[in-house]
């Protein structure tokens, strides 16, 4: 005969609910590449545009995701965003380190490995969030 496994009470039962939350809410990785590629994307574009012209579309941009919280927008951003980072720092956004800032953007928790550019991930997702206020 098997024995019925009761219902976890207590902090049993909180730590049950947590796990199993996690479990349903997963990130779906193709949607997150694709929002990925579409902001490296928009920062390839940006990179023919002038220091002014960056910087008066960084302004708008930034304007414009305080009123609207669309992706779209929020893509723009993220490209004005990057392409800045390749000017300043010299170093140009993987799209796996998009991919985390728009992760952690969306308040999940990330993994990344030593030198994968946990910095610049985080930096990202800082100035986006700093942004929308």
């Amino acid at each position: 005969m098997k024995n019925k496994t009761s219902i976890p009470k207590g902090f049993d039962g909180l730590v049950n609910d947590v796990i199993g939350f996690c479990k349903r809410k997963s990130y779906p990785l193709e949607r997150l590449k694709e929002r990925a590629t579409l902001a490296y994307d928009g920062s390839l574009a940006a990179s023919s545009w002038t220091d002014q012209e960056l910087t008066a579309r960084l302004d708008e941009v930034k304007a414009e995701v305080r009123r609207k919280h669309d992706d779209t927008t929020l893509l723009k951003g993220l490209a004005c965003i990057c392409e800045a980072a390749v000017r300043t720092l010299r170093v140009r956004p993987y799209v796996e380190q998009i991919m985390g800032a728009l992760a952690l953007h969306d308040h999940y928790a990330i993994q990344m490995h030593t030198g994968e550019g946990k910095t610049l991930t985080a930096t990202l997702a800082a100035v986006l969030s700093g942004w929308q206020g």
